[in-house]
């Protein structure tokens, strides 16, 4: 990696990678080694959103971060190993293979979270830091939703298409579910195709208008087979 003014330098991994995309369709085999995040596309975001347009054209402009203090905070830190003494007590889901990926990630996250308060745990006899259960408590609350609100190899879009029909007891309209969702009529009919490929909904009437059902809800509930962060004895 060539440093400005710096010449090479070489940084020994693991590496930690931030990505963005539009597209829905993404690589499977790239999502199980990812944690995917889906933007927050509520109205209350969309007016917060709004409201800090409307500030920085008003010349209200928010102060510049100060990125030194992040790192030379991150500087602070030593390249150690993590226990997680509770680790066994854990659980994650094993709907598929891709579950096996993503308990290494909570696991990860969870040594992580352990990795950046290291100054504030304990070491072992081996000098490794030593998680404990606020550590795990984090992490849940990070991947609470993701596990909740997203559903395996679904785009945001569709788990929140499937989640509308999962719930209703009747077929529904496109536009209905536009309507109930605050999204485009493009984007419920783009999240429908892909519902119809994975064969969880069934068209029930081709209109117009075109109604849709749900043909199996066996990939909902997920998020509760993550352990409760109560559950775990505190730290002694």
């Amino acid at each position: 990696m060539q440093a400005p003014g710096k010449g090479t330098v070489r940084v020994e991994g693991p590496i930690a990678l931030l990505s963005g995309t539009t597209s829905a369709d993404l690589n499977p085999e790239n999502l199980s080694r990812c944690l995917e995040l889906a933007l927050d596309d509520s109205e209350a975001q969309t007016r917060r959103i709004q409201k800090a347009q409307r500030r920085a054209w008003a010349g209200k402009r928010r102060a510049k971060v100060d990125l030194q203090l992040w790192q030379d905070a991150q500087r602070l830190l030593e390249p150690l190993l993590v226990t997680i003494p509770f680790a066994e007590r854990l659980t994650f889901p094993a709907r598929n293979t891709h579950d096996r990926r993503g308990n290494q990630k909570l696991l990860g996250l969870v040594a992580a979270h352990a990795l950046l308060h290291q100054h504030q745990r304990k070491r072992d006899v081996h000098g490794q830091v030593v998680a404990v259960p606020d550590d795990y408590a984090a992490v849940y609350a990070l991947l609470q939703p993701v596990l909740d609100e997203g559903l395996d190899e679904l785009s945001p879009r569709a788990t929140k298409v499937y989640r509308v029909l999962a719930r209703s007891s009747t077929p529904r309209a496109r536009r209905e579910l536009s309507s109930e969702l605050r999204c485009g009529y493009n984007t419920v009919k783009r999240a429908l195709v892909e519902l119809l490929d994975q064969e969880l909904v069934a068209l029930v009437d081709a209109g117009p208008p075109a109604t849709y059902r749900v043909l199996d809800r066996s990939v909902l509930g997920a998020c509760a087979e993550l352990r409760e962060p109560e559950a775990l004895p505190p730290a002694t």
